[in-house]
């Protein structure tokens, strides 16, 4: 059985509203295009885990040319919309959408050339569990690419990040964050040997206050409309509380590239 959408049809377009038509965090095309910027997209077999709206998988496959994208999600309203993102896009030949269930991919060993994803596995708590299914579907010389967020380590958090935690758990929605010396290791035990992260925390930061500035103007009659004013003040509140959390270094926002072990970069 797929999951239910932690998100209202209204956030879902109010996410869409900020951060462009199917992306449901921020960056958007120009991104996904940074992030994969040292890894070979073109006639590869893509896939883009945990592909939400469908916004990547459009980029990895027009954009970038891959030679094919299997999108997946666990939610099926969300694959219900990222259909119509690609096919908007007239992509349909290149892309296709699966519903998974969580756990175990429905896909053979050594699938892939490329596995994607972002602000992804920053919802799943088994994270040893997810590297692991991703090395499982690389092919011996694939790349797992993508970018998520982190904390910046495991000491005691700041004031502004655990605002930004407790505006996310009033909203009922399931991150499980955790530091960058955590991720190395689930990297390493789940047999990728060769990993280079990049923080990018600084100019995510700053785009955030930029899109906060948005959020409060041009954009707050719409988001308004959509979420009426309880909604739109909570909405606002997360923004203002990620963006400080990302000042105070406690938030991280962090580019991956891996390769199994032994294999040459």
């Amino acid at each position: 059985m797929s999951q239910q959408s932690q998100y209202s049809q209204a956030v879902l377009d109010s996410m869409q509203r900020i951060f462009g038509k199917g992306f449901l965090s921020p960056g958007g095309a120009e991104e996904i295009k940074q992030v994969v910027a040292e890894t070979k997209i073109d006639g590869c077999h893509v896939l883009d885990l945990g592909c939400g709206l469908g916004g990547a998988a459009v980029v990895l496959a027009g954009d970038l040319d891959a030679g094919h994208v299997v999108g997946s999600d666990v939610e099926a309203h969300n694959l219900e919309l990222a259909r119509h993102t690609v096919a908007g896009a007239g992509l349909d030949h290149k892309i296709t959408l699966r519903l998974v269930e969580p756990g175990p991919m429905p896909f053979d060993d050594g699938t892939f050339d490329v596995v994607f994803c972002k602000a992804m596995i920053c919802h799943i708590e088994d994270k040893a569990g997810i590297l692991g299914e991703v090395a499982r579907v690389l092919k011996p010389d694939g790349v797992f690419v993508g970018a998520d967020w982190m904390t910046g380590g495991d000491r005691s958090l700041s004031d502004e990040y655990k605002a930004w935690e407790k505006g996310l758990a009033d909203a009922g929605l399931d991150f499980y964050f955790r530091s960058l010396r955590t991720h190395a290791l689930v990297f390493e035990s789940a047999g990728f040997g060769d990993v280079t992260f990049i923080n990018a925390s600084a100019p995510t930061a700053a785009d955030a206050w930029q899109m906060q500035q948005e959020i409060e103007g041009d954009a707050r009659p719409d988001l308004e409309s959509a979420l009426g004013s309880a909604g739109y003040a909570a909405f606002a509140e997360r923004g203002r509380a990620k963006a400080a959390a990302l000042d105070s270094g406690d938030l991280q926002y962090q580019f991956f590239t891996a390769r199994l072990a032994g294999t040459p970069a």
